[in-house]
């Protein structure tokens, strides 16, 4: 029963005791933190951090967050937050029923807590601020190392100077290459290969 979560957790006891995603956040780290910090970047996280993207914000994604903070082994090193990369900023969906359900059930999360969230779509200064980034899907992979490339360039710079001085370190051709490489798959990061958690909105609750 519940074979989306259960995959979820599945990769997440693989990168658990490979302990893939300290030795990934060490490499990530190591070359994205090496630039200034920005005035643009609000939030000083005292340990690395985890984001987690799918299409939405309203299923995989939430559910990958949730998983991850119930792992004392994780969240006592970790902080870890989640994203959308295919939704309008205006666009504020709670979290899909079914992903609600599961998790209260197997006590990831109380629904009180859960449904707080509203879907957001992920930025620049999440890139940024992300220490190690893990995709649902190698499409939300490249989509948004396409988002760093068209943030990356002197046009985008130029717009940007004028409102936000800062952004010019952010979007930097040269921190290109740092950026791109904070970006996996999720099961890319535990098995080597890139793959796909398929979306399970509209399935029932078995697919879950």
């Amino acid at each position: 029963m519940w074979k989306y979560l259960r995959h979820i957790k599945a990769i997440f006891i693989m990168l658990m005791f490979g302990g893939i995603i300290t030795n990934t956040y060490g490499v990530a780290n190591n070359q994205s933190k090496q630039t200034t910090k920005l005035s643009v970047i609000a939030t000083d996280y005292s340990k690395p951090t985890v984001l987690f993207v799918c299409g939405g914000n309203t299923g995989r994604s939430v559910m990958a967050e949730w998983y991850f903070r119930a792992v004392p082994w994780y969240s006592t090193r970790f902080d870890v937050f989640s994203r959308g990369s295919g939704i309008n900023p205006s666009d504020e969906v709670a979290i899909e029923p079914f992903a609600v359900e599961i998790l209260t059930s197997t006590h990831e999360a109380t629904s009180e807590e859960i449904n707080l969230h509203r879907a957001t779509p992920v930025s620049m200064v999440d890139i940024y601020k992300a220490d190690i980034i893990l995709t649902m899907t190698k499409s939300y992979k490249d989509r948004l190392i396409n988002l760093i490339a068209a943030e990356c360039t002197a046009d985008s710079l130029e717009q940007h100077k004028r409102t936000d001085t800062s952004w010019q370190e952010l979007c930097s051709p040269a921190n290109y290459i740092n950026l791109r490489n904070k970006i996996h798959t999720l099961i890319g990061c535990a098995t080597g290969t890139d793959g796909d958690i398929p979306d399970a909105a509209g399935k029932d609750k078995e697919y879950y």
